[in-house]
């Protein structure tokens, strides 16, 4: 039979888990978007020159090309922060 100390050490294990969890929540949901976004911008401006007319892409490649760079430069650190968020501590 477990005593309750045993008992609340569990409750406080499982309580542990379950609040570190809603902790990273929004740091995963920051990640996932901007990963996404990246991706979608990076894919149309692959896409893009295929459908659109060459003197139109020359106006809109300037463009695509800060908003994707903008984009990598935040993604990246991004992805750190919520990597060393989730990184068990050794004590």
């Amino acid at each position: 039979m477990t005593s309750g100390a045993d008992m609340t050490a569990l409750s406080s294990v499982v309580g542990d888990r379950s609040y570190n969890r809603v902790r990273q929540a929004p740091g995963f949901a920051l990640v996932a978007a901007l990963f996404t976004m990246t991706m979608g911008v990076g894919v149309a401006y692959v896409l893009v020159p295929i459908w659109a007319a060459p003197d139109a892409w020359e106006r809109a490649s300037d463009p695509f090309q800060t908003v994707f760079t903008a984009l990598l430069a935040l993604t990246g650190p991004a992805i750190g922060m919520f990597m060393a968020s989730t990184r068990r501590s050794s004590t």
